[in-house]
């Protein structure tokens, strides 16, 4: 009974330990990570280069900027979102660059959608770059009419430079909407050592009472 009561203790005493491990942290690194105007327009078709939306530099052949009142999609954070594929345009993309810590995590989370309209078959695709290196491709598909059907996605990278740009980019032609929405880039925090102590006393302590459990059954 000692031992039982010993192991449900120092499992208790692992599990404080690792729920004590810091979360991503809340302050989005971006600036309008949901690519709003104080202006009410209904959409714009920006050329690369351009940098009408705040915080943010179109890249490649641009983007469509738009509006949710004209019934293409639904923002559940705010109006606008850019369409990647832009008209279906090959390598239309949207870029932003902020403050990083040599050697520390970043969490980047976004939202992206598609539907089948218009000709279109209900897929899109999202390419993430971070300093010009592409990462990921994420597949958007939606084989429905629904401007809601948003898909999120997340990734993290460890940053390498003081200064670090973030860019998405649709890169094939003949594709309509591949839409991009709520970006968000978080720091991951570094978790204390005394943090890290415990969590591994209280594994080993769980290890040595089963060995010691094991011993005493025979």
């Amino acid at each position: 009974m000692r031992v039982t009561r010993t192991l449900q203790n120092v499992v208790l005493a692992s599990l404080c330990a690792f729920s004590a491990l810091p979360a991503q942290a809340t302050t989005n690194l971006l600036i309008n990570g949901g690519f709003e105007y104080p202006a009410n327009f209904p959409n714009a078709l920006l050329p690369g280069g351009s940098t009408i939306i705040n915080g943010w530099v179109t890249t490649g052949n641009g983007v469509h900027w738009m509006n949710e009142n004209l019934g293409y999609f639904t923002d559940p954070t705010g109006i606008y979102a850019v369409d990647l594929a832009d008209y279906a345009r090959a390598n239309g993309g949207i870029k932003q660059s902020f403050a990083t810590t040599a050697g520390a995590l970043y969490n980047v989370s976004f939202a992206g959608m598609t539907f089948q309209n218009a000709g279109n078959d209900g897929l899109g695709e999202i390419t993430t770059l971070i300093n010009d290196v592409e990462l990921q491709t994420y597949q958007l598909v939606n084989h429905s009419s629904a401007s809601n059907a948003w898909q999120n996605f997340s990734f993290t990278f460890t940053a390498a430079t003081a200064l670090t740009t973030l860019e998405f980019r649709h890169k094939p032609a003949g594709e309509n909407y591949s839409f991009l929405n709520d970006v968000g880039v978080y720091a991951v925090p570094v978790p204390e050592s005394s943090t890290y102590a415990m969590l591994l006393a209280g594994l080993g302590l769980v290890g040595f009472a089963v060995r010691r459990r094991s011993a005493t059954a025979f």
